[in-house]
C-alpha cells in the first residue's frame, strides 16, 4: 500500500531521530511469506517502532476503539489494520487474521491485549491466546519482539526480534495445543527480554 510505505518511511525517520532507536534481529524477519509477530506493549507508538524493523507491510491488530476518531479510522483503513472487540473478538476477526497471514502478510499482535503501564515492576501481562491460535491454524511461524526503554527525546529506545518460536509438544490446534503454544510464546518473549542488546 502506497500510504503505508510513505507513512512508514516518515515515521521511521522521526522515530530514529527522536528516540535514538536501536534495533537487533532484523534478519530474523522473513523476506516473504506470512508470519505472526508478537510484541510486548508499552505505548500507542509501539506499532511505529515495530515497523522500523522491516520495510515489509505489516498488518496491525488493534482495538476497535481506534476507529472511533477520524484520524485513527483513516490510519487503520489506509494501513489495512484489523480492529477487534477485545471483550468479544468473534470468529470473523480470527478468520480475517488467519486469511492475512495465509496470504503472505506479516501480522502484528500485542498478546497482552493492552498497554503495560508498569513495565519496571511487571515484565509481561497475562497473554491472550489469539496469536497462538492464528499461527497454529494458519501454519505460520511466530516471531517474538521486545521493546525496551522510554519514548522520550534522545533517551535510547530499543527493539529486538528473536528467532521463530520452536513449538515443542504442539501437535494440532486443540485447546491443549493452543495453551501450550501460548505458554511457549510467553517464555520466548521473556527470554528475549533477558537477552543483552547487541548493536
Amino acid at each position: 500500500m502506497m500510504f503505508y510505505a510513505v507513512f512508514r518511511e516518515l515515521a521511521a525517520f522521526l522515530t530514529f531521530f527522536w528516540t535514538r532507536l536501536r534495533r537487533a534481529g532484523c534478519e530474523n524477519i522473513p523476506q516473504k511469506g506470512g508470519a505472526v509477530l508478537v510484541c510486548n506493549h508499552l505505548s500507542v507508538w509501539d506499532m511505529i517502532t515495530v515497523s522500523c524493523l522491516t520495510r515489509r507491510h505489516i498488518v496491525y491488530v488493534g482495538k476497535k476503539e481506534i476507529g472511533r476518531n477520524p484520524f485513527g479510522r483513516f490510519f487503520a483503513t489506509a494501513a489495512g489494520a484489523i480492529l477487534i472487540d477485545r471483550q468479544n473478538p468473534g470468529v470473523s476477526a480470527l478468520k480475517e487474521m488467519i486469511a492475512a497471514v495465509q496470504a503472505g502478510s506479516l501480522l502484528l499482535i500485542f498478546p497482552e491485549g493492552t498497554r503495560n503501564l508498569q513495565p519496571e515492576s511487571v515484565d509481561l501481562l497475562p497473554l491472550h491466546s489469539g496469536a497462538a491460535m492464528v499461527a497454529l491454524r494458519a501454519g505460520v511461524p511466530v516471531l517474538p519482539l521486545w521493546i525496551s526503554g522510554h519514548y522520550e527525546p534522545l533517551h535510547g529506545l530499543r527493539i529486538r526480534c528473536g528467532q521463530a518460536v520452536a513449538f515443542a509438544g504442539v501437535e494440532g490446534v486443540r485447546k491443549r495445543d493452543i495453551d501450550l503454544a501460548e505458554a511457549q510464546i510467553r517464555e520466548a518473549l521473556l527470554a528475549l527480554r533477558q537477552t543483552s542488546f547487541l548493536n
